[in-house]
């Protein structure tokens, strides 16, 4: 039986799929329209924050042959301030139509895809296809690849696939390279910072800024690296206590809270900071110069890293260079971790920024013996290229065109599941429908009535093209 796409996209988006919690509940909604289907769907089960997670996978068609895959995954970023969410009143979680836009959580990255790739399946049912179709819905994008990663680690993609589809806002582009993805984790502690208790001048100083997708830093305002420049233009003025700051490492967090003691409240130029008087109910810690001085060498790093970033450019690519950001920043105790999001150019060499940044690390701790500092990979997502000149691309543009739209073949500044698969062997290309840069991990996210139309045509003939025919 078939259904509405839209109104089958209203329930989707009303399903929290927050990459930190269970997606059970998503799961059992995109199992129930598979379903009525002639495919063989099984789940594969993980583990991501505590909680549990699912792949789907979905089979049609011989156990062996050109196997052509289909991805997308489920999780979401979180929301952010539901307040600025205006076009869903509020409510990211509720799916608001205006003229040719669905907004809500997910309408571009990239839960409504999975419905397209559903809807163009329902054409093959009772068709018999000459090579094997994969279709998997994952878990875990947003956090590292976890879920993809996941079914090459227990060997689940069977038969390995030759051509694979990654579903992610293209604007109907065709993403044949796109950068990897480094995440670090830089840990400072100060063995002398005192736990105390603070009867007075005990401040919250609030910055704000604007959240945008990491791998385009340039369209947002980073509130945790306005908090450092603060604290770096105040030093010997006042007194640390913490800083926190961001959710994800691949968003820009729009939000820092630092607490300082100071008995007068600084006055400072630019808008978008807001102080608050604060009393101490138990103890804290109050770090040391020392530490203030050796987060300030991390931050000198992170800049020379960058001017070493702008020396080998790649205009293929839009921003052209590789690119670093802070996304995460938390105080515990008397310590402060950092998480840092590189987005790496295929050129880049990821070894010797590694080393380099080892060499630093310890270059500061012989400099600072009370300060201990540490850094450790939390993710490594390689970048991914395709020959433009590939069976996959070729055809891919060939259905575009047989679509009347634009054969636009691009490169995309973000990491996505498309490098999992190019690492299996398999051609691999990114596309999807609705925008990305300045859409995609802020409020008012959206996607294009029309392009999620045009989606459900694409994938058909793709499928055509790949499980029906044959591409010789």
């Amino acid at each position: 039986m078939s259904w509405d796409l839209i109104e089958e996209a209203k329930k989707l988006i009303a399903i929290n799929s927050i990459t930190y919690e269970s997606n059970r509940e998503v799961v059992n909604y995109v199992s129930s329209l598979l379903k009525p289907l002639d495919l063989e769907v099984t789940l594969q089960k993980g583990e991501l924050y505590g909680k549990e997670q699912f792949n789907i996978i979905a089979k049609k068609g011989p156990s062996s042959g050109e196997a052509f895959l289909l991805s997308t995954h489920l999780d979401t970023v979180s929301p952010g301030d539901f307040s600025l969410w205006d076009k869903t009143g509020g409510n990211p979680f509720r799916a608001t139509i205006e003229n040719d836009k669905i907004y809500g959580l997910g309408t571009a990255d990239v839960k409504l895809d999975i419905l397209c790739k559903i809807k163009a399946l329902e054409k093959f049912k009772g068709v018999s296809f000459k090579n094997p179709l994969l279709l998997l819905a994952t878990y875990g994008e947003e956090s590292g690849l976890a879920g993809a990663k996941k079914l090459v680690e227990e060997n689940i993609l069977k038969p390995l696939p030759r051509y694979a589809l990654v579903g992610e806002p293209s604007n109907l582009s065709i993403v044949y390279a796109h950068k990897g993805f480094l995440t670090l984790e830089f840990t400072v502690t100060d063995s002398s910072a005192q736990e105390v208790n603070i009867n007075n001048g005990t401040w919250r100083v609030d910055f704000f800024g604007r959240s945008a997708h990491s791998s385009t830093p340039q369209l947002g305002i980073n509130a945790a690296q306005k908090a450092l420049d603060f604290l770096r233009a105040q030093k010997g003025k006042v007194e640390f206590i913490s800083l926190q700051s961001g959710e994800l490492v691949n968003v820009i967090p729009d939000r820092a809270s630092l607490r300082i003691k100071t008995q007068d409240k600084l006055i400072l130029d630019e808008e978008g900071v807001q102080w608050v008087l604060e009393k101490n109910k138990k103890p804290t810690f109050l770090f040391t110069p020392s530490f203030l001085n050796a987060v300030e060498e991390i931050q000198s790093f992170f800049k020379k890293c960058a001017l070493e970033f702008k020396k080998s450019p790649l205009p293929e690519f839009d921003p052209p260079i590789s690119v670093l950001s802070i996304g995460v920043i938390k105080t515990e105790g008397n310590s402060m971790k950092f998480l840092v999001g590189i987005r790496l150019l295929p050129t880049a060499n990821t070894e010797e920024l590694l080393t380099a940044a080892r060499n630093y690390i310890e270059g500061m701790n012989k400099k600072y013996p009370s300060i201990q500092t540490s850094m450790q990979v939390v993710r490594q997502s390689f970048p991914m290229q395709t020959d433009i000149n590939s069976k996959l691309v070729v055809e891919a543009k060939a259905v575009l065109r047989s679509m009347s739209l634009q054969e636009t073949v691009v490169t995309k500044a973000s990491s996505t599941e498309a490098s999992v698969y190019r690492a299996l062997g398999a051609e691999a290309i990114v596309w999807g429908p609705g925008v990305s840069v300045s859409n995609v991990h802020k409020p008012n996210e959206f996607n294009y009535l029309h392009h999620l139309s045009h989606a459900v045509t694409f994938y058909e003939r793709m499928i055509e093209s790949f499980c029906v025919k044959g591409v010789r």
